[in-house]
């Protein structure tokens, strides 16, 4: 079951600094350079009843990292479980994670209140490294 609603956040001179400071965690986190910055990061809102039941995020071939940041922790359920192994992310407000696209998850049903993350899908062509052989 998927039900949430999303906002497409865009680089600009006014956002630049939301992106460069999500680079930065990420490379401080990883070990791995950031060659082009996000040109877009997604804001997603869950109210009471939605979720994102255990998916991954392999949409396209070069798809690598998920980035996200919690943007509020007033909610009820919405627990953020990250799978093999299984652990459930700390919804505390400003808490930011990093996990491979291919990494299973989801977002459990909120019980009571909205639950707001910003998130960011870091492809191969934004990161300095070689694709990985296979």
């Amino acid at each position: 079951k998927i039900s949430y609603s999303y906002y497409d956040f865009y680089l600009n001179d006014e956002t630049e600094w939301v992106f460069n400071r999500l680079n930065n965690f990420f490379t401080e986190n990883t070990g791995i350079k950031i060659k082009k910055t996000l040109e877009c990061l997604h804001i997603h809102k869950y109210i009471t009843g939605n979720q994102f039941t255990k998916h991954n995020d392999v949409y396209y071939e070069d798809q690598m990292y998920n980035v996200g940041i919690c943007l509020t922790d007033s909610h009820e359920g919405g627990d953020f479980i990250l799978y093999d192994p299984e652990t459930t992310l700390n919804k505390k407000t400003g808490n930011s994670y990093i996990f491979d696209c291919k990494r299973m998850h989801e977002v459990t049903e909120i019980t009571n209140g909205e639950r707001w993350a910003l998130i960011g899908f870091l492809f191969l062509y934004n990161l300095d490294i070689k694709k990985p052989i296979l």
